[in-house]
Formats: C-alpha cells, sequence, structure tokens
C-alpha cells in the first residue's frame, strides 16, 4: 500500500495465474482453497487488489477468475465425516468472505467489469471475464451467513448491480448471459418470503419487461458513487 494505494507487484499477473492453477487441481476436500483461505489473502491482498485495480485486464481477468473460484460452494462427493467436516470448514471461511465483501465499491467494480465486457467487442477473453463476474455476484448472493444478508443486498443495489441484472434480463442481445442471470435471480428470491418483497409481488421476478424503472441502457446501471 502507498498512500492508501494497493501497488500491485510486477509479477501480480503470473502469481494469480499461478495460484488458479493450484485452485483448478484441488482435491475433494478443498485443501487448497482452505490453506489460501486461512492467509487472509482474500483480506489483505484480493479485495484491495480489486477496489485499486486500473482496468488491466491482464490481471482483472485471473483476479476475478479466482474470486470466484474460491466463493464457489465446495460439493461433497461423499457423504463421510471427514468431507463434512472440510465443507463446513470450507463454508466459515465463504461466510468470512461475504462479510469482507460487504462494500459497495468492490460491487462497483465488479459491475464496471461486466459493463465493459458488454461494450467491448466480443472475444473469448471478455467472455469468460464476463462470467466469471457474474459467477462471483452469485456466489455471494448465494452464500449463507445471517450477519452480512443484509449488507450484500445494500451493496447488491446500491452498486448499480441489480439494475445490471435487469438490463441484461431484458435486453435480447445479450441473451448469452440470460442463464446467469436466472442463477442470480433464483439466489436471490429463493429465501425471501413473498410478504417481505420490496417489490410488487403480484410480478413474476423473472419478468422484468413489466418492471417499469428497469434501465434501458447500460448508462442507466451507472451510479455515481463518488
Amino acid at each position: 500500500m502507498e498512500d492508501g494505494v494497493y501497488i500491485p507487484d510486477e509479477n501480480c499477473s503470473e502469481t494469480l495465474t499461478q495460484i488458479n492453477e493450484l485452485v483448478d487441481e484441488d482435491d475433494d476436500f478443498g485443501s487448497t482453497r482452505q490453506q489460501l483461505a486461512s492467509s487472509n489473502i482474500f483480506e489483505t491482498d484480493l479485495l484491495p487488489l480489486l477496489e485499486h485495480q486500473n482496468g488491466e485486464d491482464t490481471i482483472f481477468e485471473p483476479l476475478i477468475k479466482f474470486l470466484s473460484a474460491i466463493t464457489c460452494p465446495l460439493s461433497i462427493k461423499q457423504e463421510d465425516k471427514v468431507h463434512t467436516v472440510n465443507k463446513k470448514i470450507m463454508d466459515k471461511h465463504q461466510e468470512n468472505f461475504k462479510r469482507y465483501f460487504a462494500r459497495a465499491v468492490y460491487w462497483v467494480r465488479v459491475r464496471e467489469q461486466i459493463e465493459k465486457g458488454l461494450n467491448r467487442e466480443f472475444t473469448k477473453t471478455l467472455k469468460d471475464v464476463t462470467g466469471y463476474s457474474f459467477n462471483l455476484v452469485r456466489n455471494l448472493i448465494d452464500i449463507e451467513s445471517e450477519a452480512a444478508y443484509e449488507r450484500t443486498l445494500c451493496c447488491f443495489a446500491d452498486s448499480g448491480i441489480a439494475k445490471l441484472i435487469q438490463f441484461v434480463g431484458i435486453e435480447e442481445q445479450l441473451n448469452i448471459w440470460h442463464l446467469h442471470v436466472t442463477e442470480i435471480i433464483y439466489s436471490l428470491y429463493k429465501d425471501i418470503m413473498q410478504e417481505s418483497l420490496v417489490v410488487d409481488t403480484s410480478m413474476d421476478p423473472l419478468s422484468f419487461k413489466e418492471y417499469i424503472e428497469a434501465p434501458k441502457t447500460l448508462k442507466d446501471c451507472s451510479i455515481d458513487v463518488s
């Protein structure tokens, strides 16, 4: 950190790529992800890097891939004690990830990168980065945490991602991302009681075309965070 700004090492991109390779080869117990989580790298390095990153694709691509991977729930292939214990450990780490991520600025950075991907010429790299970004949003919403639940919903709305999801959901030219939108909407609504919904409960939550306040362009999704 220099004057409150996180300055990445010159080998930052290569290091993140190597970490992703280790995560890709992780075992059924999530051993690699547990070690990385225990090192506090999420709070001390990854989030400051996300907040202060200058838009370099070479850094953001491996960063967002890792963030989406480490926040993904650990699936149990065997219902034995060892696997169950390791899942509980990883679930606790992910609950902490959700708490750490409860700042709108982090969500704004993710939204900016999604918009960047939707605005630029379609390439495989941009497709991957945009997909990882949507997956991260889904994962963070999906992680169970009573302590961070309301803060997460506030960040989701205040960062402009809620409007972005609405826009992508009604834009036919972006139908390649509609499955991601559906997953995010499902994560949002699955545990909410009908009477607690802020929106009109007579409206199908997936039917954005009837929502009069839905943004019409990407520009309408932007939020002034100054």
